[in-house]
């Protein structure tokens, strides 16, 4: 009895405001659908979805993908160069990333190809505007040395630059580029999985200023603008 109930399907969403962030609202579903892949990556899917019936899924140390145009109604399995370490980044239903264990994985025509592009650092977060403006988070030679990537031209370039204060890009889905150059990160300090950390950028990861979440939130455990 001293817990509240949910929320009612058609209860509107809420707004508010906690420090710098805006809790926009939330919207209740009531029901989920599960829809494969069909051919099961494991617990550890990683998903990427362009519009509402094109999705991406890849499992960290596998090298299958599967893609779904119809909103999971059927999937189509391809394969990257080798295993993922990140969550695939989407800008368009055609144009999809993930970085690998070799470099990181573009496709151009929806899945049915994937070229590799060697980057300068293992990367964990990778997000993507456009099909050739993408930004990633590495880890350089020392396990505290993290880097921001950068590339403009579908991976064939890359510049760099260190991404300071004590920052480790620990959470899959803890970078989002809505737009070139301009970016949200989340992760966590070295040694500590209690302490957040947000940064963002607005110029391709060159720079990075602190966003601090509101006090009550201790971690981040992801991020999407």
């Amino acid at each position: 009895p001293s817990n509240p109930s949910p929320p009612s399907p058609t209860r509107p969403a809420q707004a508010g405001h906690l420090g710098p962030w805006r809790l926009a609202g939330y919207i209740d579903q009531p029901a989920w659908t599960a829809l494969g892949p069909a051919g099961g990556l494991g617990d550890s899917v990683l998903v990427a979805c362009a519009g509402v019936a094109t999705c991406v899924a890849v499992q960290p140390g596998s090298t299958a993908v599967e893609t779904t145009t119809d909103g999971g109604a059927t999937w189509s399995t391809s394969t990257v160069p080798a295993p993922a370490t990140s969550a695939p980044s989407c800008p368009s239903p055609q144009a999809c990333a993930v970085a690998t264990r070799s470099g990181v994985a573009f496709t151009v025509d929806g899945g049915a190809h994937w070229s590799s592009r060697p980057v300068p650092a293992a990367v964990t977060n990778l997000s993507c505007s456009s099909a050739t403006d993408c930004v990633a988070l590495a880890h350089g030679a020392a396990a505290t040395a993290v880097q921001a990537l950068r590339t403009g031209d579908g991976g064939r370039t890359w510049s760099t630059a260190p991404l300071a204060g004590h920052f480790l890009p620990d959470v899959r889905d803890g970078l989002s580029c809505p737009g070139a150059g301009r970016c949200v990160a989340a992760g966590v300090a070295p040694g500590s999985r209690s302490a957040g950390f947000v940064r963002h950028t607005a110029g391709g990861g060159a720079n990075w200023s602190a966003a601090p979440p509101p006090a009550d939130v201790a971690l981040v455990r992801a991020v999407s603008c």
